[in-house]
């Protein structure tokens, strides 16, 4: 007699053999899509430092990495500080505004309608509403790899999209009563591409590099970023440093929830959800992936930050 079915061991192996070739594909088409994701990744730094070139080229500087208004009455416009008393941060270039480095390169992103519904007079330009301009998740702001749970979020009644890509403040960006201003972009910064190249060189310094904001021990790093925070209190939200190596997290033997010693650090560290490292692109345009994850590559690391301390270094 004819057999027209499969028997129970036939069916077995068959679905054994289909569940090893799945096992052995998987590993494959995942390492398909995070190559993906690190070209996009890359290409929206090019597009970032494409609109700074741009930026640059129009105004003879670079944007602020932070535009905020000055005042001499502690707890106003602008607190009364050491930094600001002593120099360290200037005058606003861009006049008497709230605007991060995002915003201010909006319209050489193709954003031009964007920047226009930006109401920059007040700090912080989010509103009560998911719909407010600020809210206006903008893809190449974003990189596919980044921890993404939400791409809006609510801040004392203001709504904000999240953005995966910090500009180089130096060595410590974080705290600002506690930042180094020895990077390319701080609070009311006029950095020109000049000054970097008779310095050390663009093609030996950052410009912007991401933030992995996802962390095991303190998920409210999550919600530290936003391309329309504009504020004293937002450098955590758009400017990085290197006081801790590519792809620093909080220690799994700190407090919960971690001192600020440890947030701080958190929040100034560059990273990514790639393996290994993170991109960057750098004065000179060029994008280039970092793998300077170790304790003993932060001297490297703070070279690269810091445009004018004399000490050059090319990577591979």
């Amino acid at each position: 007699m004819r057999r027209t079915a499969f028997t129970l061991i036939e069916l077995l192996v068959v679905i054994a053999i289909i569940a090893i070739l799945i096992g052995l594909l998987l590993p494959a088409v995942q390492k398909v899509r995070a190559a993906a994701a690190r070209a996009q990744c890359a290409n929206n730094l090019k597009q970032l430092g494409l609109a700074m070139h741009n930026y640059e080229g129009i105004k003879n500087r670079l944007p602020p990495g932070m535009n905020i208004p000055i005042s001499s009455a502690s707890g106003a416009v602008f607190p009364s500080n050491s930094q600001y008393t002593s120099g360290q941060i200037g005058m606003p270039p861009e006049g008497n505004i709230y605007a991060s480095w995002m915003m201010l390169l909006l319209p050489n992103m193709e954003q031009d309608g964007l920047y226009s519904q930006l109401d920059m007079k007040v700090r912080d330009a989010g509103a009560a509403s998911a719909t407010a301009p600020a809210a206006t998740v903008l893809n190449t702001l974003l990189c596919p790899s980044d921890w993404l749970p939400q791409r809006t979020y609510e801040y004392q009644g203001k709504f904000f999209a999240v953005n995966s890509y910090f500009a180089n403040a130096g060595v410590r960006s974080w705290f600002v009563g506690n930042a180094t201003f020895d990077g390319v972009f701080q609070i009311n910064s006029r950095r020109t591409m000049n000054f970097i190249s008779a310095n050390d060189g663009t093609s030996n310094t950052f410009m912007i590099g991401e933030r992995f904001s996802k962390d095991d021990k303190w998920p409210e790093v999550t919600e530290r970023r936003g391309w329309a925070w504009a504020s004293y209190n937002a450098v955590q939200d758009n400017m990085c440093g290197t006081v801790v190596p590519i792809n620093y997290t909080i220690p799994k033997n700190a407090p919960t929830p971690p001192g600020h010693t440890f947030q701080d650090d958190r929040l100034t560290a560059f990273g990514s959800g790639h393996t290994l490292g993170a991109n960057f692109v750098f004065c000179d345009g060029s994008v280039r992936f970092v793998t300077l994850t170790g304790v003993a590559d932060l001297p490297t690391l703070q070279k690269l930050a810091r445009p004018a301390d004399g000490q050059v270094v090319s990577l591979p």
